[in-house]
């Protein structure tokens, strides 16, 4: 199947709280707060220059795509020509390149990658066609992080990362990749599964996302529905703030303490991306595994940065992934177009976007 890419435009607490109905999904908290969005051609991007893309960002004023199965991981789009620009990040286990990306995040207009493959955040900046690497800081394990599997900067000097941890959800290292402190609990556990942390820690991976203006950090299942926010404000001791559990991962164990998630499994957050504003998450909600549908959510969920909910934007096909320009307040998302099976990116400008709190 060949592919080409478009750009198109679309138009227009600190007290804990945590919500637990199983007859009730994470929809049902936007009752009466829907908001519809149309589609619009905007530009585009020059085609067959990504083969199958599995993370984007925007940096400055290119939209960086991850690819599995070309020689570099990057391939770079000027985000207002659509024209490509290169590709950069090459693949390999030598010095100065990448075995595998699994966290590709943009704050304060530097690029953080998280290469779980050789266990190192490497800080990277935009010169002119070229990034450049201004900071290489690897991530080890000990007793208390075992495995991480995503790893989320606050900044250039602290970041939060999830994983296989004893007792907790997250870890709070610092620059030197060291843990200065470890938090939070699983949705749906109990005293019995801290012994099964393993376990827990592969049934509830999912997306991450970070404001540091906020303090605050946002975590939604993949599998099953729940979402919780932390205040962060205390790296050595953050709080959850607010929390949403409805549906309990359906999976099964099979060998080497990993899970399987069986068909009739909820499929939740596909991914979380932060503004200044708010914590936007791409959502599904719908067993989905079992049916031919692409894999992706055709919902929005705004939240703001203490939870509450804002609004809820259902779109007209399903995205795989988001991109959040900070700089313009746009946000990016990446699919697959039902009709011409070709990928594309639409782009939602939240500056038109007005949510008021019930």
């Amino acid at each position: 199947m060949k592919y080409g890419l478009f750009l198109g435009s679309l138009l227009l607490l600190t007290a804990f709280s945590c919500s637990n109905d199983v007859n009730k999904s994470m929809t049902d908290l936007f009752k009466d707060k829907e908001s519809s969005l149309k589609t619009e051609c905007f530009t585009s991007l020059e085609k067959d220059s990504i083969g199958e893309p599995y993370m984007f960002a925007c940096l400055k004023n290119k939209l960086l795509f991850a690819d599995m199965h070309q020689e570099s991981f990057l391939s770079e789009f000027d985000k207002n020509t659509g024209k490509w620009i290169g590709n950069s990040l090459t693949r390999g286990n030598g010095p100065g390149e990448y075995i595998h990306l699994s966290n590709m995040l943009v704050v304060n207009n530097k690029l953080f990658v998280w290469d779980s493959g050789k266990s190192f955040v490497d800080i990277l900046k935009s010169e002119g066609d070229t990034l450049a690497g201004e900071k290489h800081i690897y991530i080890g394990s000990d007793s208390c992080l075992v495995s991480a599997f995503q790893v989320c900067p606050v900044d250039e000097n602290y970041f939060i990362a999830s994983g296989i941890i004893k007792n907790n959800r997250f870890a709070v290292l610092d620059s030197r990749g060291k843990i200065c402190s470890s938090f939070g609990n699983y949705p749906f556990s109990g005293e019995d599964d801290k012994e099964n942390y393993i376990t827990q820690a592969f049934v509830h991976q999912g997306s991450i996302a970070c404001s540091p203006d906020k303090k605050r950090l946002a975590v939604g299942n993949m599998m099953g529905d729940a979402v919780s926010f932390f205040d962060i404000s205390d790296l050595k001791s953050p709080k959850l703030c607010k929390e949403y559990n409805y549906a309990v991962p359906q999976y099964r164990k099979v060998e080497n303490n990993s899970v399987a998630f069986d068909k009739e499994c909820m499929v939740g957050f596909i991914g979380l991306v932060a503004s200044s504003q708010y914590c936007i998450g791409l959502y599904d909600g719908e067993k989905s595994l079992s049916s031919q549908d692409s894999f992706g959510g055709n919902k929005l969920l705004f939240f703001d940065w203490d939870g509450t909910p804002l609004s809820l934007v259902r779109l007209d096909m399903k995205y795989s992934y988001m991109a959040m320009d900070n700089e313009n307040e746009r946000l990016y998302l990446l699919g697959i177009d039902p009709e011409s099976l070709e990928y594309k990116v639409d782009m939602i400008d939240l500056d038109k976007l007005s949510f008021s709190e019930e």
